[in-house]
């Protein structure tokens, strides 16, 4: 998503005059706090994750043909994606609903999609909302919900899980959710240590320890870090016949594809690869898989000019590589809602589902030889199957801007 909308803190300041030696005290106790922070986090992560994960994975090894899906898998008559869902709990759930695949509000959710569909989400579920790591267990929970009535959950890797889960970047986490992360924490530190710990802790205290328990949730040992390094592909291939669509953040170009023989696979492995352990930052800014031109962060396919060449020739080298039929991809918000280019085989479906930019709950759907857009206040066709061919659901120029229009009377 754009890195617009950034949020300045001030710097603290140190009080003056005779409250200088109340700061410096304040300042020792902080130290004291963080050291027992972390000594409790690496206690806590141990025991966390001694439990072993449920949630499907699938090597390279195992699968078909380079596509970024299992060669044992079924075959699902329902291919669905949410878009970019940045710590939105209230549009996460709408949009659960909208693709088909839960039924009600309450937590725990249930899959109810049974064995006849894959969810696939696009990234950035972190970030911008309150709820970012509340929402990562709760996608982690209904993948396992599904692989075990035989439906399937792919969430790949979007940029902001790269900056604020593996770059310890975070100026996009919402201030509340750090300052939840640290009261909570230092709440059972108190508990722990008694009343010689203090009956309450500012807002710096607050801050500091937040942003320690954030750093820590992401560590290579932790559940989150775990689940950033092993389970978060940067691309995948789902579905078949007609829904056969190639998935993606920000779009796979084709010296991505190139760079390890035209397969997704090999391209996701040396992905994971590249995020083992604790990777240099620098040395991640600058890795053809994770910098500005990556499949996490390039904005190529979302300009704005529908009939544009050197895209849609791009989109073609890609499919045919990834034998799909389209690319769908995230990243970046579409204020009219999903849109589709090169006669239906890029889709992008980003619309701002955070109340941080629009907040419209939304799905991608395709079933029955029709792929549509699903909202509140109505559904969409995108792509329909006609005569073996696929016919895109705004064919023409001017059919597309009427389209727009339309779209912009309807959900704001």
């Amino acid at each position: 998503m754009p890195a617009s909308n950034r949020t300045t803190r001030p710097a603290a300041r140190a009080p003056r005059g005779a409250a200088a030696s109340t700061w410096a005290i304040v300042r020792e106790v902080l130290l004291v706090v963080t050291f027992v922070v972390a000594l409790r986090l690496s206690l806590v992560t141990a025991a966390e994750d001694a439990v072993p994960s449920d949630e499907p994975s699938c090597s390279a090894a195992s699968t078909d043909g380079g596509s970024g899906s299992c060669a044992s898998e079924p075959s699902f008559a329902r291919i669905v994606a949410i878009p970019d869902i940045h710590g939105d709990l209230h549009h996460y759930r709408q949009s659960l609903r909208l693709a088909g695949v839960v039924d009600g509000e309450d937590a725990p959710i249930e899959w109810t999609a049974g064995d006849s569909t894959h969810l696939v989400q696009t990234g950035d579920v972190v970030d911008r909302g309150q709820h970012s790591l509340l929402i990562m267990d709760m996608l982690a929970n209904l993948t396992v919900r599904a692989k075990r009535v035989g439906g399937k959950v792919t969430a790949l890797m979007g940029n902001h899980e790269l900056m604020s889960g593996l770059m310890d970047d975070t100026r996009y986490v919402h201030k509340d959710e750090i300052l939840l992360l640290g009261t909570k924490e230092l709440d059972a530190l108190r508990e722990l240590g008694g009343e010689g710990m203090g009956a309450s802790y500012g807002i710096s205290a607050k801050w500091q320890t937040g942003t320690m328990v954030w750093h820590r949730s992401f560590d290579p040992d932790a559940k989150q870090g775990r689940r950033l390094r092993r389970r978060r592909p940067l691309a995948t291939v789902a579905g078949s016949g007609f829904c056969k669509s190639l998935f993606s953040h920000a779009g796979v170009r084709s010296r991505h594809l190139d760079a390890f023989n035209g397969g997704v696979d090999a391209m996701n492995e040396a992905a994971a690869a590249a995020i083992q352990g604790k990777p240099d930052i620098g040395w991640l800014h600058h890795h053809p898989l994770y910098d500005n031109e990556s499949p996490v962060w390039n904005r190529f396919y979302s300009r704005e000019d529908d009939d544009d060449g050197e895209v849609c020739d791009e989109v073609n080298r890609v499919l045919t590589a990834a034998r799909a039929n389209r690319m769908v991809i995230g990243h970046t918000v579409q204020s009219g809602g999903m849109r589709t280019k090169c006669g239906g085989k890029l889709h992008l479906i980003d619309v701002g589902m955070s109340s941080a930019y629009v907040g419209r709950g939304a799905a991608w759907v395709c079933e029955g030889g029709e792929v549509r857009a699903r909202y509140a206040d109505g559904t969409e066709l995108l792509e329909k199957e006609a005569d073996g061919e696929n016919q895109s659901g705004g064919a023409t120029a001017a059919e597309a801007g009427e389209e727009k229009k339309e779209k912009k009377k309807g959900w704001w």
